[in-house]
């Protein structure tokens, strides 16, 4: 009987098997096959009582599966899904920060329990992720996380591709559907910032109350630099360069894990001019930390940090996010707003200063121009009516 012929890149040369009989009566039976690691001969065996035709069909049957499952397991065209996933794991989580780490547990936790632990990973069709995400999809999910949780099945069976255990990433082939949004929902997009009006109304809202005086410093810092949250709270007196006028912007803050971390992106890394009323801010919260550390002892805020709470730990988005709303709420803006806005608003700032769009990017630290231009390509109010008055001139 012959060795069944292997799909690799060398076939494996049929060799027969042979018989060689135990001194206890028994028959040991012997077949070759060619290591596709070293390219070397090896053998395996089975020992059987007999030596019947039978039991040679039996013998030859058993050592093909062994042979079968050694080179299933050498070359992982027979790996499972979950295997598959831890071996990616290990690869993956050196090369990304302890915050994108959290935001992927909840989408691998669901994956692997849809999946399953004992299919393997060749058997995850298009099919079955193209169901698991229109299921997210049926049960209300946004469209960022289950558009999320497609491009994270992509990234694990990428790297079955690359490793050679897979052919094909048949995440690939998925689309995660849109569902069609109401005029409402499109105009709410494409006004996700504020009138300069509207934040000078926030910040004048905020510094009636003492004990919310560093949001007030917070917010109107970002309003005017166009930092993300996280990059204005890491922001530490060793950053800030009052005589040039700049700011460093070299990292930001984890929230999790209370301390500064290197920032979103590679691009992220910046200087930042600017302008006078964000110099008055800094030299006040500066003055403000010498005071603090007067009373309190030179280990109030250690780290350094610009804007800080009375207990010196770096201002905490949560609180960020309640009190600007409490404070919309009194001036009659009806937006649902969080901190990220004002970043959106500097940006539009910009757009009706006619800062050049690659400038805008650089200065906030955008690497796909496709966010900057979405809102540059909706200017605030003040830039419409300007135009209306603009055609009205014209003869």
């Amino acid at each position: 009987m012959s060795f069944l012929v292997l799909n690799f890149s060398k076939k494996v040369s049929k060799k027969q098997m042979w018989i060689e009989a135990l001194n206890n009566g028994k028959f040991k039976y012997f077949e070759r096959y060619r290591d596709p690691l070293t390219e070397k001969l090896k053998k395996v065996s089975v020992t059987l009582d007999k030596k019947t035709p039978r039991a040679q069909k039996t013998a030859q049957a058993e050592l093909s599966n062994k042979i079968n499952k050694i080179l299933s397991q050498k070359t992982g065209n027979n790996i499972t899904f979950s295997e598959l996933y831890k071996e990616y794991y290990k690869n993956w989580s050196p090369t990304v920060k302890a915050s994108s780490l959290r935001g992927t547990t909840a989408q691998d936790r669901r994956i692997l329990e849809k999946i399953g632990e004992g299919v393997k990973a060749k058997n995850v069709s298009r099919r079955v992720i193209q169901e698991l995400v229109n299921e997210m999809m049926d049960e209300g999910y946004a469209y960022s996380y289950y558009n999320g949780f497609k491009k994270r099945f992509h990234s694990i069976l990428e790297f079955g591709v690359r490793m050679g255990y897979l052919e094909t990433n048949e995440a690939s082939f998925v689309k995660a559907p849109k569902k069609v949004k109401t005029f409402e929902e499109v105009q709410e997009k494409r006004e996700s910032y504020l009138e300069i009006s509207d934040i000078k109304l926030i910040i004048s809202a905020l510094r009636l109350t003492s004990r919310v005086e560093h949001i007030a410093n917070f917010v109107e810092f970002m309003a005017y630099t166009g930092a993300r949250y996280g990059e204005a709270a890491a922001l530490t007196a060793n950053e800030v360069d009052l005589e040039k006028g700049i700011i460093t912007i070299n990292g930001t803050y984890d929230r999790a894990l209370k301390i500064k971390t290197t920032p979103k992106t590679d691009f992220s890394y910046r200087t930042v001019t600017i302008p006078d009323n964000v110099k008055s801010i800094i030299r006040e919260q500066l003055e403000l930390l010498e005071l603090h550390r007067s009373l309190k002892g030179d280990d109030f805020n250690k780290d350094n940090y610009i804007f800080f709470t009375v207990n010196g730990a770096a201002v905490d988005l949560d609180t960020v996010n309640v009190v600007i709303r409490r404070a919309a709420e009194k001036v009659g803006i009806t937006k649902h707003l969080t901190s990220h806005i004002f970043r959106h608003s500097h940006i539009a700032l910009l757009a009706e200063l006619g800062i050049p769009l690659s400038a805008a990017m650089d200065r906030v630290g955008h690497t796909d121009y496709k966010t900057t231009l979405n809102i540059y390509s909706h200017v605030t109010k003040s830039v419409k009516i300007d135009i209306v008055k603009k055609l009205n001139e014209i003869k």
